[in-house]
């Protein structure tokens, strides 16, 4: 049958091999060995019949909701129908993305892959970003657990945003521009620091992490942020009234600093004195 799983070739040799015979019978130790390298060339490098790698294909059905506006008015939510219909899709072991989508069968805008490598080879960073955020979510969903979709977002962007796929781990962080003192945060902490000591690494305290070591505010943020105040623009603003005897100085004027008012109980000059004994 032509859609059987099993195969079967048969295959003959015709050749004339003229041989001494052993006792009425020809040696055929040679010609076996031949048929098993073909035989074996033929399963592993030659495909009979189908697409290369793609080993098994399964039928399977997916449903949809589509909104049935042909006989609809407009603004009446009651003329507005939602029918749901099944499509059949194929669902195939292997992947080779590239003439699944030159088959003239095939119909190459709906064909997907959820192997992230082949898609960015094939497709580009950006279909690789998406594919990542659209198995995160799946995952995610299939477990019952919610994330908001601008932390997957992000996480997406950081492993794509160098235009190739970088992966949070401990080799892939190695391949970010960052100090010594956020690589050994993650993982291998006295390597990363041993070779930071031996190459002189320097860590320019960019990062979120290496600021936290430090004890000081993150770069980012609020903590990106100054206040300053303008104390002339202040000053002009500053009413004085009656009940207000606050008397601000000239600091520009070292004379008006100079002259400190003797002030009254346990801190006055006479109860200071210096021994020289």
């Amino acid at each position: 049958m032509n859609n059987s799983k099993d195969l079967i070739g048969r295959i003959s040799i015709n050749c004339d091999i003229d041989e001494e015979q052993k006792n009425g019978i020809q040696d055929q130790s040679d010609i076996l060995s031949v048929i098993k390298n073909i035989n074996e060339d033929i399963i592993n490098n030659i495909p009979i019949k189908g697409i290369t790698n793609i080993t098994d294909v399964i039928v399977s059905e997916l449903s949809k909701s589509k909104v049935n506006d042909e006989k609809s008015i407009i603004h009446q939510k009651d003329s507005y129908t939602l029918e749901t219909h099944t499509e059949k899709i194929l669902v195939s072991d292997g992947i080779n993305l590239v003439e699944v989508m030159n088959s003239p069968y095939v119909d190459y805008i709906n064909t997907h892959s959820n192997d992230i490598i082949e898609i960015f080879n094939v497709l580009g960073i950006e279909a690789g970003r998406r594919l990542l955020m659209d198995e995160m979510v799946d995952v995610i969903d299939h477990a019952g657990e919610y994330i908001n979709l601008r932390h997957i977002e992000l996480l997406c962007d950081v492993m794509t945003s160098r235009g190739i796929l970088t992966s949070i781990n401990r080799q892939g962080i190695k391949r970010g521009d960052i100090g010594p003192l956020a690589k050994c945060s993650f993982e291998d902490t006295t390597d990363q620091l041993i070779k930071a000591g031996i190459f002189f690494e320097k860590d320019n305290l960019k990062g979120v992490s290496s600021n936290i070591m430090m004890g000081q505010r993150i770069k980012s943020g609020t903590g990106i942020c100054d206040i300053y105040l303008d104390e002339e623009e202040m000053y002009k603003h500053i009413e004085l009234s009656e009940s207000d005897n606050t008397y601000y100085e000239d600091e520009d004027n070292i004379d008006n600093l100079l002259e400190v008012d003797q002030e009254e109980g346990d801190c006055t000059d006479n109860n200071f004195k210096f021994s020289f004994e």
